[in-house]
């Protein structure tokens, strides 16, 4: 699961590497199944199965190249973390089905509380292990004094889930 922020700072300090959307949505979620058997029908059922659920936007590697290019965009985020500046890091776990809450209620909270935030979130969705970290803009250098107050608000709200 990837946020439109790491997209947007994927774009910002490795403009080589290719995003498949012609906008950034808002969430994507990076999905690699495989089984023993015939790959096409694999893709036939999950493309059903999207459609069926909604999602109306899927990009689906066609190739072993394309599969490690969408790879490579998750695994060079904290790269393009570590170059943007200092933030303020957590690796936490929620339940899957309480991800949507988390995100929405902790943001919120956040947003309020830091207007200037930069909320940087990414993880696994399949296990609730999520990255969420946070970067603001304009005290990039003092961030480090609001740590125990952001802490407070990420941890309270991963509890109360």
């Amino acid at each position: 699961m990837i946020s439109r922020p790491c997209l947007d700072l994927l774009q910002r300090h490795f403009p080589q590497l290719q995003q498949p959307f012609s906008s950034s949505p808002a969430w994507c979620v990076l999905l690699e199944l495989s089984d023993g058997g015939n790959s096409e029908q694999l893709i036939s059922q999950l493309a059903e199965i999207l459609f069926a659920s909604g999602f109306s936007n899927a990009y689906v590697a066609q190739n072993q190249r394309q599969a490690q290019d969408f790879w490579r965009l998750r695994e060079r985020i904290p790269e393009a973390q570590r170059i943007e500046g200092v933030s303020i890091k957590h690796d936490i776990s929620i339940p899957v089905g309480d991800i949507p809450r988390f995100l929405t209620e902790c943001q919120n909270e956040l947003i309020q509380q830091y207007p200037d935030a930069n909320i940087v979130a990414f993880g696994h969705l399949g296990d609730g292990n999520l990255h969420y970290n946070l970067f603001l803009n304009e005290k990039t250098a003092l961030i480090y004094q609001f740590e125990l107050a952001i802490n407070t608000i990420v941890y309270r709200f991963s509890r109360s889930i």
